[in-house]
């Protein structure tokens, strides 16, 4: 995996998760159900980003290591971030903290 595949998967997986959460909630305040913004786009997050890359590893055949599990962890984590703040402005902080 790649930087860009990396980039590409935070940004998919952020959209997705936005939209995933955005629908959950609907339906959680129609039936006027309490819940945690932040706690539901954390694990959306961490689902989606679990069941993309089990599905980038099994797609090409590619040996699950100890460095992909750091990848996997580290795009659900920005995915979740990106949800929450932006992508743009995530894009920000990783072009500042890069040099």
């Amino acid at each position: 995996m790649n930087g860009e595949f990396i980039i590409g998967a935070v940004a998919l997986i952020a959209v997705l998760t936005t939209a995933t959460v955005e629908a959950i909630k609907k339906l959680l305040e129609d039936k006027e159900i309490s819940y945690s913004a932040n706690v539901l786009a954390a694990v959306v997050s961490i689902i989606l980003a679990l069941a993309s890359s089990i599905g980038y590893l099994v797609y090409t055949d590619t040996a699950f290591t100890w460095k992909i599990l750091v990848v996997i962890v580290a795009i659900a984590y920005l995915s979740f971030l990106s949800a929450m703040i932006g992508f743009d402005k995530l894009k920000q902080m990783l072009a500042q903290l890069k040099g």
